[in-house]
C-alpha cells in the first residue's frame, strides 16, 4: 500500500485505507470522517503494478489497483460533492492523477451531479 511513495506494511493501516476510499465511493462522510480521525492517509493508493500478490474483489480492485485511485477520485467519479469536500477539508491532494492521468476534475465533470446543487 502506498501513500505518495511510502509502503504501509501494518494491516491496520490497509484495513482503514481501504474503509477510507469504500466511504468516499459511497459518500459515508460520518466513515470518511471516522478514517481519516483513526490515520489513514487521506491520498493512499495502492499499485498493482508494484504489489501484485495483493487481491481485492473484482471492481474495487479495477478503481483502486488497476487504475490508482485515492479516495479523491472514487468520490469524484461517483459525484459525490460532500465527500469530496470532506477529503478536501483534510488536505486531499487536488492535483492527484491516476495511472491514465485522470484527476477529480475530469472524474467529477463526468459524474453528472445536477448542475443546481453544485452551485
Amino acid at each position: 500500500l502506498l501513500h505518495k511513495n511510502h509502503l504501509l506494511s501494518d494491516g491496520m493501516e490497509l484495513s482503514r485505507a481501504r474503509r477510507l476510499f469504500e466511504a468516499a465511493q459511497r459518500s459515508d462522510i460520518d466513515g470518511i470522517k471516522e478514517c481519516l480521525a483513526k490515520g489513514a492517509p487521506v491520498d493512499v493508493v495502492m499499485s498493482a503494478a508494484r504489489y501484485p500478490a495483493q487481491t481485492l474483489d473484482e471492481d474495487f480492485a479495477w478503481l483502486w489497483l488497476t487504475l490508482g485511485r485515492c479516495p479523491l477520485l472514487g468520490a469524484a467519479e461517483e459525484g459525490h460533492l460532500e465527500a469530496m469536500r470532506t477529503l478536501l477539508d483534510a488536505h486531499a491532494d487536488v492535483n492527484f492523477q491516476d495511472e491514465r492521468g485522470f484527476h477529480a476534475l475530469y472524474l467529477g465533470a463526468g459524474a453528472g451531479p445536477d448542475p443546481a446543487k453544485v452551485a
